[in-house]
């Protein structure tokens, strides 16, 4: 099994301490991929669900949205490729809070919204529209800094790679 990316809830730092290097981070030099848009992990109403999947995206849904907050719902930080059938995958991860009205999803793709740029990159084609969960994304936070790196804009630092070997063993031992 092969880890494809860490990535955890929008606000909860599963992946990477909130210490970390202090880059020079913005959209723009987030080239060719817009990593953060590479799917994962993402928190929505039921109508910035609706609004995703009318945009191509392949939301695969972890829990409904529902009136009151929740403690423990599960959250995926990994998605391992079964290596004898490469079409499913399997998700890793810990229980997270959840607020109400917020449903947690899985993008199994790239968001359908992004559009290439003439330097050959990506943006988002509705970036006046996008769901909440993408606005409150942090710039250059820890996890935009993780992403980047598991997409290959930056370069490892060891902290990641000790994030990225400790998900290769935890993929391992549940392989079935």
């Amino acid at each position: 099994m092969v880890v494809l990316a860490c990535r955890s809830g929008i606000g909860h730092h599963v992946c990477m301490s909130e210490t970390g290097p202090k880059l020079d981070i913005d959209c723009g030099n987030c080239r060719p991929v817009s990593a953060c848009c590479q799917g994962g992990t993402i928190e929505l109403t039921l109508e910035e669900a609706g609004f995703m999947i009318r945009g191509g995206n392949k939301l695969r849904t972890i829990a409904q949205p529902a009136d009151v907050d929740r403690d423990d719902v599960f959250c995926p930080t990994a998605s391992v490729k079964d290596e004898d059938d490469p079409r499913y995958l399997r998700l890793l991860g810990t229980t997270q809070p959840l607020s109400a009205g917020l449903g947690r999803y899985f993008m199994l793709e790239p968001c359908g919204y992004l559009e290439p740029t003439e330097d050959g990159g990506q943006q988002c084609g509705v970036y006046d529209q996008r769901p909440f969960t993408c606005s409150r994304f942090e710039v250059g936070g820890s996890q935009c800094q993780i992403l980047r790196q598991a997409f290959g804009v930056d370069t490892m630092t060891e902290e990641t790679l000790s994030i990225v070997a400790m998900l290769n063993e935890v993929a391992d031992r549940n392989r079935p």
